[in-house]
């Protein structure tokens, strides 16, 4: 979450937007850019996808049941809206 937010005109923005860069890279701030006082945009620190995760972080809190990888006659009905003949062949390929 950003540690301050503010909102700046459209010709502020681009008047002062190196200023702007750099609060929001240091400060970790969250700038909303106006026109007539309707918000438009949001300036906001680049967060690297590659950073933020962490292997193994949720390791023991998630719980994957037996089965959760069966494909059931009701999964046919709510995917496709049917059951499958067992001796039509259109449907071996899954």
């Amino acid at each position: 979450m950003a540690a301050s937010t503010r909102s700046v005109s459209t010709y502020d923005a681009k008047t002062h937007l190196s200023q702007l860069l750099t609060e929001v890279e240091n400060d970790r701030a969250e700038v909303i850019i106006t026109r007539h006082d309707r918000p438009v945009a949001r300036l906001v620190p680049f967060l690297d996808p590659d950073s933020t995760r962490t292997p193994g972080a949720l390791k023991g809190q998630v719980v994957v049941p037996d089965g959760w990888d069966e494909f059931t006659a009701q999964d046919d009905i709510d995917w496709y809206g049917h059951v499958p003949d067992p001796g039509d062949d259109r449907d071996a390929t899954r």
